[in-house]
């Protein structure tokens, strides 16, 4: 692993006890709630934010170790930081800015100028060298503080909401300048965003924070398709259900049932997940296959590009996904009582 860290710390009402392995060259995107830590863990990172507790090795080297009385100062760790709102300064020109981290480790006047340069080059802004940071865009100031991050080299790049500032048009075009030039990065990133597309489409491993402690980590395809919590499930759009599995069946808190096709390969704690798409609304209660059937009322209906997502509420409480001529047929608008019905076969059952 490129970055091994437990950071334990209290900051305010948040306890952060927090473990990550980030492997080298991986961009790792930490995701979560608000007030969970994100910032925090990395500020921590950087040495910003002394660790309580803890150890930080990034590349076999100790930046920080609490039972061994070592810590490394910020301005020597090989770390880079984007912070969110970029901090340029403003006294400064856009060539100085990313020259600055240079010229802080001790790299000549002219060679620092020479290297921000290039970095400068390779962002498309040599023509904003000479100007000050307010006569930048939005996109150009990102920019502008991805250059003096990266100017220096560092090992362990760390990206603090990069893109948050952006409206939605400029998001799109930064996240595709963004995910080009850490491609090219030969380091490892850790990154905060609030946005599940840009966390599914920059992120090689996705870390989720929530309450100040990691609850899930992996490859973003297999957090996707295997939330370990209501939160990670509701940024990937599916049912998430917590129950018992026995005898085929899964017992879920209040009394309720589920019954899933492959629950049988199972006994004790499950997850259980459904996806939208799979539960099927009636105004009157089903007949047939489905093994599944609640009572609920609608809830709330929500627009999901062509597709509605129906909030349905009750013993069960599931979210729907139909098209807009099942929401006229059915007049879910009115909202009133609705049964929800989901086949055995559309469960997905995996241990916690």
């Amino acid at each position: 692993m490129s970055l091994e860290a437990r950071v334990q710390l209290q900051k305010g009402t948040l306890a952060l006890d927090a473990e990550l392995a980030v492997s080298h060259g991986q961009v790792a995107v930490l995701l979560g709630p608000n007030a969970t830590g994100k910032t925090t863990l990395l500020r921590a990172l950087a040495g910003l934010v002394p660790l309580a507790n803890g150890r930080v090795v990034l590349e076999d080297a100790v930046l920080e170790d609490t039972e061994a009385s070592v810590r490394v100062p910020t301005e020597h760790r090989p770390v880079g930081v984007v912070f969110q709102d970029y901090l340029l300064f403003p006294h400064l020109t856009v060539l100085e800015n990313v020259a600055f981290g240079l010229r802080a480790r001790g790299m000549a006047r002219g060679k620092a100028r020479g290297c921000a340069a290039e970095w400068l080059a390779r962002m498309g802004l040599s023509a904003q060298g000479g100007a000050r940071p307010k006569a930048l865009s939005g996109g150009q100031a990102q920019r502008v503080a991805l250059a003096r991050a990266l100017a220096t080299d560092p090992r362990l790049l760390l990206l603090d909401e990069p893109l948050a500032a952006m409206d939605a048009g400029a998001r799109v075009e930064l996240r595709r300048d963004l995910r080009r030039h850490l491609a090219s990065y030969e380091g490892t990133c850790l990154m905060v965003t609030h946005d599940p597309i840009e966390a599914l489409t920059l992120a090689d491993q996705l870390i989720v924070l929530e309450d100040g402690r990691v609850t899930q980590s992996g490859a973003p395809a297999h957090v996707s398709a295997h939330p370990r919590s209501r939160y990670v499930a509701e940024l990937v759009g599916l049912n998430l259900f917590q129950g018992r599995a026995e005898g085929g069946a899964i017992e879920l808190p209040g009394g309720q049932h589920l019954v899933a096709a492959d629950a049988g390969q199972f006994s004790g704690d499950v997850f259980a997940v459904v996806r939208p798409q799979a539960v099927a609304l009636h105004r009157v209660r089903p007949e047939g296959s489905p093994r599944n059937v609640w009572r609920g009322s609608v809830e709330n209906l929500d627009v999901a590009g062509e597709r509605i997502r129906v909030q349905v509420a009750g013993a069960v409480r599931l979210i729907a996904e139909v098209t807009p001529a099942a929401v006229a047929e059915l007049h879910l608008d009115d909202g009133g009582p609705i049964w929800a019905s989901v086949k055995a076969t559309e469960v997905t059952v995996y241990p916690t």
